[in-house]
């Protein structure tokens, strides 16, 4: 080689630098420096996406440790959230610590759902309970409850009054130990002069009479009676409150509640079938006394039944979140 031949210069050699490279290559080599560069960088971008997106996958969230009890959300009525300590501290109400277990904690959860359902339903009806109203139910109640029971006690019986059928209605009767009890000589001559009575009762209410006025009649001109006789299923010479005397009483037409006390199977089919304004007699079949019954009001719309309410607002408004 001839290091004279003019064709032969200093960038040809393989001692050439960079800096004596033509400016086009200059410049390549600068870009595919810039993109080894870039390439570096979105491989560690992608390697800690796939990192954190590995952290979150279901597995490894499935390895993680459980939440505490107390802080699992077991349901959601609404905006309304039920935790697993809300419902705990409900049933510590009537449990031992120890005696709670799973069983009991899913029959308190439907409580607390029911309570919130309620609670909502209150709030969009505009219902509330005073504490005067507590306070009178304590007195008439034939059992002790706390102020929270009766609040939702009362709160149950408005709800269902603007959403069950319903019928507002006077009641004035008396009940006697039925045949199914050994008998005493008093129950016949009370069965004799309680079928004078009702129909006396009958017509006093078809007379317009006051419900309160038909029911110290009859206690005062029927001394076998005296003890027995009830308005609005008060007993009569018990009750101290005019309110609960002189007001009509509220029946809700509830399927579930037909031939529970008070509400037996005769008196919810005549209320079931009775008209504003009709007086109804009914003598019941067990011998167990009878009952005049004058409806003030009818109220048809609504739900049938209490469960068809309720089973309506779960569907609507309540997300079981964790199972027991």
């Amino acid at each position: 080689m001839d290091e004279n031949d003019p064709t032969l210069t200093q960038e040809s050699t393989p001692n050439a630098t960079l800096n004596n490279l033509p400016e086009e290559r200059k410049t390549f080599f600068k870009k595919k420096k810039v993109m080894i560069i870039a390439g570096i960088l979105l491989a560690l971008i992608v390697g800690i996406i796939a990192f954190l997106q590995l952290r979150q996958s279901p597995d490894t969230v499935a390895n993680l440790p459980p939440p505490e009890p107390e802080n699992v959300l077991l349901a959601t009525v609404g905006e309304k959230q039920i935790y697993w300590r809300d419902v705990n501290n409900l049933a510590l109400e009537n449990y031992l610590a120890s005696a709670i277990d799973n069983n009991v904690l899913k029959l308190y959860l439907n409580i607390a759902i029911e309570r919130a359902i309620l609670d909502k339903e209150a709030e969009r009806l505009k219902i509330s309970i005073t504490s005067a109203e507590i306070e009178l139910r304590k007195k008439s109640a034939a059992a002790k409850k706390t102020d929270l029971l009766i609040k939702y006690d009362l709160l149950k019986e408005k709800v269902m009054k603007a959403q069950i059928k319903n019928v507002v209605a006077y009641t004035v009767g008396f009940w006697i130990a039925s045949f199914d009890y050994p008998q005493l000589p008093e129950y016949t001559v009370q069965r004799e002069k309680g079928k004078i009575a009702l129909a006396e009762i009958q017509l006093k209410f078809i007379a317009n009479e006051k419900a309160v006025d038909i029911a110290k009649y009859t206690a005062e001109s029927y001394p076998e009676l005296s003890e027995i006789v009830a308005i609005n299923g008060l007993i009569y010479v018990k009750t101290t409150d005019l309110n609960l005397l002189e007001n009509p009483r509220t029946y809700t037409l509830n399927p579930t509640d037909k031939g529970k006390p008070y509400n037996d199977d005769e008196v919810f089919d005549a209320l079931s079938k009775i008209k504003a304004g009709e007086v109804v007699k009914v003598e019941r079949k067990n011998g167990s006394g009878g009952t005049v019954i004058k409806a003030v009001s009818i109220n048809n719309s609504g739900f049938a039944s209490y469960e068809d309410f309720l089973t309506a607002r779960k569907k609507e408004i309540v997300k079981i979140i964790s199972n027991l």
